[in-house]
Formats: structure tokens, sequence, C-alpha cells
């Protein structure tokens, strides 16, 4: 009785051990204002899906997405709003989320979306989808370039069936060029 009681309680310490490694897994791997993976998180995903997409040759790409003007959107309504509207964006893009598709926050107004075997037209469904989705939460901005007056994104993407020798940075710099 008491070894089974000493087994229940090594049981227990390690699931608490675990629960621990796994929230500080994911406050390493999550931005906290929106809760996307943030750049750790997405070194480890896009790295799986690239490896994944090599293996089975099937198409990867990634997807930058900048949020238009917002320095002007900062300095019109302040760094405040400029936080709501990136978590607003944040939520607009974790609406995609999918095994095949991850969602992170990159840098102050950009985010990443990576897929892994899409099809080419699935591919720009997803990117006219990111725009409606933009213009659907009608985040108002002023000093938009859009006519609407509304937050809109740029958005470009790198895509292929990985060789052999390819690795995730030339997707990357594809993507940026299309900016």
């Amino acid at each position: 009785d008491n070894e089974l009681s000493n087994l229940n309680q090594s049981v227990n310490s390690v699931m608490e051990t675990l629960k621990v490694s796994n929230t500080l897994k994911e406050k390493t791997e999550l931005d906290e204002m929106t809760g996307l993976l943030n750049k750790a998180g997405l070194g480890r995903v896009s790295q799986e899906f690239f490896d994944e997409c090599k293996k089975e040759q099937k198409l990867f790409a990634t997807e930058i997405i900048d949020i238009d003007t917002f320095k002007k959107y900062n300095e019109s309504y302040g760094v405040e709003a400029g936080e709501d509207c990136i978590r607003d964006l944040g939520k607009v893009l974790s609406s995609l989320i999918s095994d095949n598709v991850a969602v992170s926050r990159i840098g102050n107004a950009e985010f990443n979306v990576m897929y892994k075997d899409v099809t080419m037209d699935g591919l720009n469904e997803y990117a006219d989808r990111i725009k409606k989705l933009v213009y659907d939460a009608n985040i108002k901005h002023e000093h938009s370039e859009s006519s609407e007056g509304r937050v809109s994104v740029s958005q470009g993407i790198g895509a292929g069936i990985p060789k052999e020798d390819a690795f995730i940075g030339e997707y990357l710099r594809k993507a940026d060029e299309a900016m």
C-alpha cells in the first residue's frame, strides 16, 4: 500500500513537472499581445512544416503581412490604440490556424502565415481571404492608403516545393521581396 502511494506521488510529481514545462514552453513561444506564435514559436513550427513538405514533396509557403501606414496609425490614435489594432488583427489572423496553417507575430506591425500542403490556388484563396477578413474587421484608419479609411495590409508570399538543398530563408526572402 505504501509502495502504491509512493508511485502515485511520483506520477503526480511528473505530471506537475510536465504541466509547468508546457506552460513555460507556451510562454516562450507565444506573443504576449496577440497570443499568436512569436519568432521562437515560428522557428519551431516553420521548421516542422518545411521538413515535412521537403520530405513529402508538397507545397510550402510563407506569407508576410504588414499593416499599412502603421506609424501614422500610432501617431494619429496613440500607442494604446495601436496595440488594440495589433490585437484585433491577431484575432482576425488566428481564425486561419489549422493543421496546415500557422500564424505568428514577427514584428511590431508584421505577421507571418506559414502554410504546408496547400495548392497554389488554395494559397491564393488564403491571401484573398486575409484581405477580406482585414477589410471586414473595419478597423478605422483615416490616414490609411486605402480609400475606405480603414486598416489595410500588404502581403508577400514565397512558395514552392522544397528541393533537397533548399532552406526556409529562401522562402522568407521571396515573401519579403514580394511585399
